[in-house]
């Protein structure tokens, strides 16, 4: 009992993208997002079901649904794509004759949106990017189903999706990192270099990070998975090898990878898209770095001038960014991460929505004010 109110722990369905296993070293944002997601609510002591591709982490309660996609292929598997598909389809269908609580949809296929008014509990859905033909398929035939909910990551990509949207308004919920893993390292100063992390495609602007480093004469450490093989071969390797100043570490995890994005003077963020939230702008603030960037999708409306840099699309006003960015102060940009990124902030926002979603009002009040008195 919890005062005079029992706290129920929900069954919980997560369904993951296909693209990747969610798996360290994570081979984007949203695959580290579900894990830590997943990680957080059955510490909780939520009853967690994670279905995602083969080759997920085996510590979380996963169930195996499909083979990982290939993203950023010059030939996309079309025929692997038409089975995941399938495999979608098959999942919905078992979890309409399940006992989940909640179902909460972290992919970006058709046919969890397409069969969200189906199912007999409620359908929480997540737009972590931009809207696709895929998802906008999907969404047409559910506008209005009663038990299907929208969250977007950010107030830009809730606005972008809304353009498309006549009956059903996205909330925002930010997302979250773990910022006992994301924290300052000591004998900063020691290690005189800016840092980029993420997917490495044409998308994510990398070339940028590195003739920003060039023209500031700052050595620069990469990190991340090369999801576009030809764009790394053509343009990323040829750079790295005619300067001295840019290594590609790889793509790391855990400590590791903390251990270079928290002793960096700045990081370097280059979205040549309408980037949905990018979670390593909070994982690189969580650390103390500030923040030198391109003013594209999220990125002004999370960040402001205390933490950060933002410029238009040029290498040379990024090189001067990243000028500004350094003098920041570091113990802010952690404050500030702390204060609007931590993952305990999303999972409460997620956990409210999931009791409201279930009608249980009365709980919400009861649950969160246990939580604080610990």
């Amino acid at each position: 009992m919890i005062g005079d109110v029992t706290y129920i722990s929900m069954k919980i369905a997560i369904i993951a993208h296909s693209h990747y296993p969610v798996a360290q070293p994570f081979s984007g944002g949203l695959a580290a997002h579900t894990y830590y997601l997943t990680k957080r609510l059955m510490a909780l002591g939520h009853d967690v079901t994670l279905f995602a591709p083969y080759g997920t982490d085996k510590d979380l309660p996963y169930q195996p649904i499909c083979m990982p996609g290939v993203e950023g292929s010059a030939k996309p598997d079309t025929t692997l794509i038409g089975k995941n598909e399938q495999a979608y389809s098959r999942l919905m269908k078992m979890l309409q004759h399940s006992d989940f609580d909640i179902i909460h949809n972290n992919s970006l296929h058709h046919a969890p949106l397409a069969m969200a008014e189906d199912m007999p509990m409620p359908v929480i859905t997540v737009l972590h990017t931009p809207p696709s033909d895929v998802m906008l398929s999907g969404l047409s035939d559910i506008a209005d189903a009663p038990n299907h909910y929208l969250i977007a990551v950010s107030h830009k990509i809730a606005s972008v999706w809304q353009k498309h949207l006549q009956y059903i308004k996205p909330k925002v919920i930010y997302n979250g990192i773990d910022t006992a893993l994301w924290k300052p390292k000591a004998a900063l100063f020691k290690n005189n270099y800016i840092a980029w992390s993420g997917r490495i495609t044409e998308e994510k602007g990398t070339h940028y990070a590195i003739e920003a480093a060039n023209l500031s004469n700052m050595r620069l450490k990469i990190c991340g998975p090369i999801h576009d093989e030809r764009y790394f071969s053509d343009v990323i390797h040829p750079m790295i090898e005619s300067s001295e100043n840019i290594e590609y570490c790889g793509n790391l995890h855990g400590d590791a990878l903390v251990h270079i994005i928290a002793k960096a003077r700045a990081f370097v963020c280059t979205p040549c898209w309408e980037e949905a939230f990018g979670l390593v702008i909070a994982e690189a603030l969580s650390c103390g770095v500030p923040i030198a960037g391109f003013s594209r999708g999220a990125l002004p409306e999370i960040l402001d001038a205390s933490v950060s840099t933002l410029v238009h699309q040029d290498s040379c006003a990024l090189s001067q960014a990243i000028s500004r960015s350094i003098s920041l102060s570091r113990t802010h940009c952690r404050n500030y991460a702390y204060e609007r990124f931590s993952l305990d902030s999303m999972v409460e926002g997620y956990e409210m929505l999931y009791y409201e979603a279930r009608n249980k009002p009365a709980l919400i009040i009861s649950h969160l004010q246990h939580r604080l008195n610990g």
